[in-house]
């Protein structure tokens, strides 16, 4: 049986996807297999993971029609066959000793999940995404809430029967934000929590991706993923108040990418802490405060002058 379960979803990747494969047949740890999962490409992935499939008896490989990423995970999770699972996109790669290292930290510390640094790269640079150390369940959950702290799957090992013992699924009918809210009931069941102070995974950034690009699916899903975490910290806790950051946060986007959804200000409760917020910087700050008080004329004269300066928001 093998102790690591790697979930690769495949979404028209063919362009990456041979040397995403490629990096984890060459681990230098052996006893693991590969759930590939085609969710419906139109373009050569299929033949390329059927070619893999051929080649190492470690690899799975299923197809279905598109239904998305959380379908795929959740496809995925009910396959497995691991003590332990990791997720790895298939426009990424991954270092040779990549889970090596989390499964010795995730054995030796006797954790739930394990999670290490990361490479981020494009067409033009590379850089080392360093994560916090020392952290506990709560402090994770309020740094991912707050921006400060990846909240994707990828760089984290997790004991499959934190999420079977507790019968945590992948919400499915999300375009953004799945993994945040998987990962953050994840983390509500895990009793400890260790890292890696290495990168051992290769993030591709794609500024054409659905992270960099608001639309009205994306803040339908953001305003349903709060909906779940008002849920789960009803309660006053160092969480609820990541939850405050986390509406304003959202009430940025709304305001920059929200005006031609005619969405307009969202989470009135939380106007009250604008101007105290951590996680905004000041020209944000003002922008909302200026939508507070109803004064929307001067925000899009903001904004026309922040982007003819040619500044990021």
């Amino acid at each position: 049986m093998p102790l690591i379960s790697v979930i690769v979803p495949v979404y028209n990747t063919e362009k990456f996807l041979i040397q995403s494969i490629e990096s984890l047949l060459a681990q230098s740890f052996e006893n693991f297999e590969i759930i590939l999962i085609n969710d419906g490409s139109t373009d050569n992935s299929d033949e390329i993971c059927k070619s893999f499939e051929k080649k190492d008896k470690r690899i799975r490989y299923y197809k279905q029609e598109n239904r998305g990423i959380g379908a795929v995970r959740n496809r995925a999770l009910k396959l497995i066959k691991g003590d332990y699972v990791i997720h790895v996109d298939s426009d990424d790669y991954v270092e040779p000793d990549f889970l090596e290292c989390l499964h010795k930290k995730i054995v030796d510390m006797q954790a739930d999940l394990v999670y290490c640094d990361f490479y981020r790269f494009n067409d033009n640079l590379k850089w080392i995404d360093k994560q916090y150390s020392n952290l506990t369940s709560d402090d994770i959950i309020q740094k991912i809430l707050t921006e400060s702290f990846f909240g994707g799957l990828w760089n984290k090992l997790i004991k499959t029967s934190v999420f079977i013992d507790n019968d945590i699924q992948i919400s499915e009918n999300l375009s953004m934000y799945e993994d945040l809210l998987f990962v953050v009931q994840v983390l509500t069941n895990c009793n400890k929590i260790c890292y890696v102070n290495k990168p051992l995974y290769n993030y591709r950034e794609n500024l054409f991706s659905i992270s960099y690009n608001r639309n009205l699916k994306t803040f339908e899903s953001a305003f349903f993923v709060i909906e779940q975490l008002e849920k789960k910290f009803s309660t006053v806790s160092q969480n609820q108040y990541a939850l405050i950051d986390f509406k304003l946060l959202i009430k940025r986007d709304v305001l920059l990418f929200g005006q031609k959804h005619k969405l307009k200000n969202v989470y009135p409760e939380v106007d009250k802490y604008i101007y105290k917020s951590k996680v905004l910087t000041n020209f944000q700050k003002s922008c909302l405060i200026l939508q507070y008080l109803q004064m929307n004329f001067l925000v899009k004269i903001l904004l026309r002058l922040r982007k003819t300066a040619k500044k990021t928001f």
